[in-house]
């Protein structure tokens, strides 16, 4: 059978709402007594009821971490394990576990400040069960919430501080309140340090490579290039929209006539979607060699995926890297350092992004933090793709 909080105290020769306070730290209790409970406790073998211990301290000791669940390819992503690695890492330091729980919340994307109804009612209004993550929040199964800006919708923004509870954004949310705590990747300096890097290289025209720009963080990324290249080269922002079989005629059009034979650009407007091709030849039958007048063009790539098909382009093309083109791409893993050349890559460190999610949200937690925003500085690691001389 095992031991109780009863067995502790008689073997001690304390009350047992001693021991309690002790377990639970809810009163100070003198050095001496308190060793001789948590050796009595080492010797009997005793392990506190998680249940009982939050009835009476009003604390869980658990934490949450947000996912969009109908999105399979969140899971398969390096990045966001790396993150989860360290928030766990973090959480088990500081004797917290970790839930990781569904955060689609599409039916409360009505929500509003007038409408200030329960979830319970809302689901019924709806005939549908509530969230997990509503469920945790109202139900107080964890302390506080870790959630990435993708899930931070009306909804969900609405019952945190209508419930006021304690939470932090894993990337900087895109809605302007300096209420919400969040920690980020410096996607602005990491532009400006990609596009400085490949000035120093010679490459007098650099091009921008995205998906989209509907997050916030690929907004950074475009604000961060359009500020280094001002007064240097006109701006040049090709969106690919993930469709990474249109993706190399983009990037033909976006080299000037006479630098491939491959074919003249329009140049984009900062916020415009993508390069026109003017005049192109057959992908492989360009004649390699930069004609005078003309200016050597180097790709910065928000992903590895679109330096992938960037560069497999190119040298499609003939095009001789780094001597008449160069790439360097946002994220040094997963693929970067294995292309040939190198990649030269802008160090994303989503680990440590992890770590200082979890700390700011424990000191939160503690009382020893209220509204906090954090970058995370990035470094450039200049290899094969991008380096001249």
């Amino acid at each position: 059978m095992s031991a109780t909080i009863k067995d502790i105290a008689k073997m001690v020769g304390v009350s047992p709402s001693t021991v309690s306070r002790v377990i639970n730290g809810t009163a100070p209790i003198s050095d001496e007594v308190s060793a001789k409970i948590q050796k009595a406790m080492e010797e009997l073998d005793y392990h506190p009821n998680a249940r009982a211990r939050s009835f009476a301290t009003g604390m869980t000791n658990t934490v949450g971490l947000v996912v969009d669940a109908s999105n399979e390819a969140i899971f398969s992503n390096s990045f966001f394990n790396r993150s989860v690695y360290a928030i766990e890492k973090v959480a088990q330091q500081n004797s917290y576990n970790l839930i990781i729980t569904n955060g689609n919340l599409k039916k409360f994307s009505q929500f509003t400040e007038q409408n200030n109804k329960k979830t319970s009612q809302l689901a019924e209004q709806n005939n549908e069960k509530s969230s997990p993550v509503v469920e945790l929040i109202y139900e107080k199964k964890v302390d506080g919430l870790i959630v990435p800006p993708s899930s931070l919708d009306d909804g969900l923004f609405y019952i945190l501080k209508k419930e006021k509870f304690p939470f932090v954004c894993l990337g900087q949310p895109d809605r302007d309140d300096t209420e919400i705590s969040w920690v980020d990747i410096d996607n602005s300096q990491g532009a400006r340090q990609g596009v400085e890097h490949l000035r120093e290289e010679g490459f007098e025209r650099i091009v921008l490579v995205i998906d989209e720009d509907d997050n916030i963080f690929s907004r950074k990324r475009v604000e961060g290039y359009q500020e280094a290249i001002r007064d240097y080269c006109e701006p040049c922002v090709i969106k690919a929209h993930y469709d990474y079989e249109q993706l190399p005629a983009l990037i033909r059009a976006a080299i000037p006539f006479g630098q491939s034979g491959i074919g003249q650009t329009e140049v984009s407007q900062p916020g415009t979607s993508q390069a026109k091709t003017k005049a192109a030849t057959k992908p492989g039958t360009s004649q390699v060699g930069t004609k005078p007048g003309t200016c050597r063009t180097a790709f910065l790539c928000s992903s590895n995926d679109l330096a992938f098909h960037t560069l497999k382009t190119l040298q499609k093309d003939g095009i001789l890297i780094p001597d008449q083109a160069g790439i360097v791409t946002f994220d040094n893993y997963p693929i970067a350092e294995y292309m040939e050349p190198q990649l030269s890559a802008i160090d994303v460190d989503t680990c440590l992004l992890g770590q200082k999610a979890a700390e700011l949200l424990l000191r939160i937690l503690r009382g020893d933090a209220s509204t906090e925003h954090e970058l995370i500085p990035t470094a450039l690691i200049a290899r094969g793709s991008s380096l001249t001389r």
